[in-house]
């Protein structure tokens, strides 16, 4: 499975809209994520792993409790098998936003 694939399966259980890199449809609420890559733990000069520092967006209305949402989506992704996610508030007078921060490694 596609880290992109790994990423929707534990999301979209949650929130019902998880795109990879954009979102542009109507919906109020949704996620996307982006990731970015490095190469890691190096043997004879040559990376032995793929290390991705990906970011989940979860947007949300305004008036919406989200705090069981956004639990629910901070243990998916452990329960996923990425490291355990940190949150951060990006919201702001139009909707809730947050991002969820996350990593993963992939060897071979």
């Amino acid at each position: 499975m596609s880290i992109n694939e790994i990423i929707r399966s534990a999301i979209l259980p949650i929130v019902p809209i998880c795109e990879p890199g954009f979102y542009g449809g109507d919906a109020m609420e949704y996620c996307y994520f982006v990731y970015s890559t490095a190469p890691a733990m190096f043997s004879d000069g040559r990376p032995f792993a793929t290390r991705y520092f990906v970011y989940l967006h979860y947007y949300a209305p305004l008036p919406k409790n989200t705090l069981a949402i956004r639990s629910a989506l901070q243990s998916a992704i452990v329960k996923a098998g990425f490291c355990w996610p940190s949150c951060d508030d990006a919201s702001d007078s139009v909707s809730q936003h947050y991002v969820i921060s996350f990593e993963h490694f992939e060897f071979g």
